[in-house]
């Protein structure tokens, strides 16, 4: 190639720009931080509640819950935060535990959401005795069972999900999910029949 036909091909084919990745501003991961933790704010209370995380500590737990997600939410996918947010919830009321621990505490056991208030008090106190029931049979279950049968048949999330949020293989999450189910069915009835024999004496 002659020096003209160069200098022709490089008139003919300018260097094209090359375009940087786009980088979120503050702006935007402000927006969606607040937008994250605002839609699940009720799912991250509840999952606190039922890893027994509750009052004053809960309020504590939820704080460190959002300062954790500020700092590690722009590695999360679109998509993923709830996931990841289950991740966090899960690594900070093992922590409140621990502390409370160490401290010779005793953090609470409600697995559940409160009661409802309704007009009929006869409902209002089965329903008492059925979250009772349920809470006692999920206390007694092992944590790593509790966690995917509270996920599953409670906040029904996928078991694709779950297997994301909580870093194991699915197989392993419907191994867990038979396993908690069969010792949920064999609790409440054993429960059961206890409550049904106090009443009875």
């Amino acid at each position: 190639m002659t020096a003209s036909n160069a200098a022709g091909s490089a008139r003919e084919s300018p260097t094209r720009p090359v375009r940087s990745p786009h980088v979120a501003s503050p702006t935007d991961r402000d927006a969606r931080l607040r937008r994250v933790l605002d839609e699940h704010a009720d799912f991250t209370a509840r999952a606190l509640r039922r890893f027994g995380v509750t009052g004053a500590v809960a309020e504590d737990a939820a704080q460190q819950v959002a300062i954790v997600m500020a700092r590690k939410l722009a590695g999360v996918p679109e998509g993923a935060e709830r996931q990841y947010l289950f991740g966090v919830v899960r690594r900070v009321a093992w922590t409140a535990h621990r502390q409370a621990s160490r401290h010779g505490e005793h953090l609470g056991e409600e697995l559940i959401d409160a009661v409802d208030a309704a007009p009929n008090p006869e409902q209002v106190l089965e329903r008492q005795r059925a979250c009772a029931l349920v809470a006692r049979t999920l206390q007694h279950m092992p944590i790593e069972l509790r966690t995917v049968f509270v996920l599953h048949d409670i906040e029904e999330m996928s078991m694709a999900d779950i297997a994301i949020a909580s870093g194991i293989p699915a197989g392993t999450v419907a191994s867990r999910l038979r396993r908690a189910r069969a010792i949920f069915s064999a609790d409440t009835a054993s429960f059961g029949r206890e409550e049904s024999g106090r009443k009875g004496k």
